[in-house]
């Protein structure tokens, strides 16, 4: 079972911010289908289940980046 996960991540300037992203959450194996979105400021992506430690691991993921991210409720 997935779970989606929509994200607002603050910080991106560029495509190419939200394509380092994108490119960094593609690299963790409980993620698929990552779309990083800089115009919106958003992230969608599938997780294998929603556990809330996978979640602050993405978080803390793109905040090592340099970027601010929070849950999307």
């Amino acid at each position: 079972m997935h779970t989606e996960l929509l994200l607002k991540i603050k910080g991106m300037t560029c495509s190419g911010c939200s394509l380092s992203i994108k490119r960094n959450l593609e690299r963790i194996e409980f993620l698929s289908n990552v779309e990083i979105d800089q115009p919106s400021s958003s992230g969608k992506m599938n997780l294998s289940d929603d556990e809330q430690d996978k979640i602050r691991f993405v978080i803390s993921q793109i905040e090592k980046m340099g970027y601010e991210a929070e849950i999307v409720k």
